[in-house]
C-alpha cells in the first residue's frame, strides 16, 4: 500500500483505523491478563484449601511469589 498516493482523507481513515486496531489489542490483552491473574488465584486458593503442599510449592507449581500464595492465605483466613 502506497500512502504516498493517499488522499488527505484517506490517509486519516487509515491512521484511525490503525490507532482504533491498536486500542483494541491494547484491550484483549489486558483482559488476557486479567483471565490468568484470575487463574492463577483460583489455583492457589485450591492447593491451599487442599492443604497438602507447602507455601513453596504452591508458588512454584503455580508460577508465582511465595508472598502472593501468603496473600492469598491471608485473604482466605478474613473471609472465614
Amino acid at each position: 500500500m502506497d500512502k504516498r498516493a493517499m488522499t488527505a482523507e484517506e490517509l486519516l481513515d487509515y491512521e484511525m483505523t490503525l490507532s482504533a486496531n491498536a486500542l483494541a489489542i491494547k484491550n484483549e490483552q489486558k483482559k488476557i491478563g486479567e483471565a490468568r491473574q484470575e487463574e492463577r488465584i483460583n489455583a492457589v486458593k485450591k492447593a491451599i484449601l487442599r492443604g497438602k503442599l507447602t507455601t513453596e510449592e504452591i508458588a512454584e507449581d503455580n508460577a508465582v511469589s511465595v508472598d502472593f500464595v501468603v496473600d492469598i492465605q491471608n485473604q482466605l483466613a478474613k473471609s472465614k
